[in-house]
């Protein structure tokens, strides 16, 4: 039976549209193969890159301030994408000897927690915990207005005529409140203290104050050029809890100096009743500590619940 020749058209035609169809099918499906095959090309090619690039590094759990020690129990493991060197940075083996010993670490500027550590912003720590080490308390020395915890600080001893000689270098202030300050001294720094203490009690005009580091990360401690009183030294050699090494250096600080250090502050404290000048120095000295006092009082009030001063732990 012959077929209609519009039937036959309309045949032909969807033959051929249904072969169009599928060659442009089997295009579309070869560059979707391709592109699939490149995409995941790309894909090992990143995740090995990036397997390739992430790096452990160790960031501080909490802000660290200038010149406070860093602890291993102090960091954050915490992985990073980089290509930089992370030997640069400190990391948990960096805190431990080749004896197992743990080493500590000074920082060298204000580190904000979270980032990593670049070894060139700390040191090792030089501080060595000795078994004479206690925390005092002092409430006679006249501080800074804006002293926080955690800063270092040089005290001093003045002399009316503004002579001023260093009593104790670089130390840490554990704790501080509006007149009081916490120091962790060893037993020859508690004796040379008191000797200062009881001289600016003795002498009209003289003073105790404190000095605080700008950057105690990098700066190095100040030379002490204090020479207590012959008693005090006589205490300090026959002072069982001072170390023969820490007798030793005193020895040879005291050796240079003493002579003209002392008698320019014993002359005071046989004179100074009949020098005019110690009262104007008293009464510039009383307005400067009233003045001084009054600015870190409210400078404490401000910072109070911050942990930045109070008393709380001694």
């Amino acid at each position: 039976m012959a077929s209609n020749p519009i039937q036959r058209r309309a045949r032909q035609s969807f033959l051929v549209g249904f072969l169009v169809a599928l060659i442009i099918m089997a295009v579309v499906v070869v560059i979707l193969f391709m592109r699939i095959n490149s995409l995941n090309t790309e894909n090992a090619s990143l995740q090995d890159l990036t397997t390739s690039n992430t790096k452990t590094v160790y960031t501080l759990a909490s802000d660290v301030k200038s010149g406070e020690t860093i602890t291993s129990d102090m960091l954050i493991s915490q992985d990073i994408l980089t290509q930089i060197d992370v030997t640069n940075y400190l990391s948990t083996g960096d805190f431990y000897d080749d004896e197992g010993n743990e080493v500590e670490w000074v920082a060298k500027t204000d580190l904000a927690g979270g980032a990593p550590i670049l070894k060139d912003t700390v040191s090792t720590s030089d501080n060595v915990l000795t078994d004479d080490e206690r925390i005092m308390e002092f409430n006679m020395i006249v501080l800074p207005s804006e002293l926080q915890n955690g800063d270092y600080i040089d005290v001093r001893f003045s002399l009316p005529d503004g002579t001023t000689y260093i009593v104790l270098s670089k130390k840490h202030v554990e704790q501080t409140t509006a007149t009081g300050v916490w120091m962790k001294l060893n037993e020859e720094e508690i004796l040379m203290i008191n000797s200062a203490i009881v001289e600016a009690y003795q002498i009209t005009g003289a003073r105790l104050y404190a000095v605080q580091y700008t950057e105690p990360g990098l700066q190095d401690s100040a030379i002490e050029t204090y020479s207590p009183t012959q008693e005090v030294i006589t205490l300090i050699y026959n002072d069982s809890n001072i170390v023969e090494e820490a007798r030793n250096e005193l020895t040879s600080k005291l050796v240079t100096n003493y002579s003209s250090q002392r008698d320019e502050i014993n002359n005071y404290k046989t004179d100074m009743e009949t020098d005019e000048l110690a009262s104007n120095v008293e009464s510039g000295n009383e307005q400067e500590n009233e003045a001084i006092s009054t600015a870190r009082d409210e400078f404490v009030t401000a910072l109070d619940g911050t942990g930045l001063v109070g008393s709380e732990n001694y």
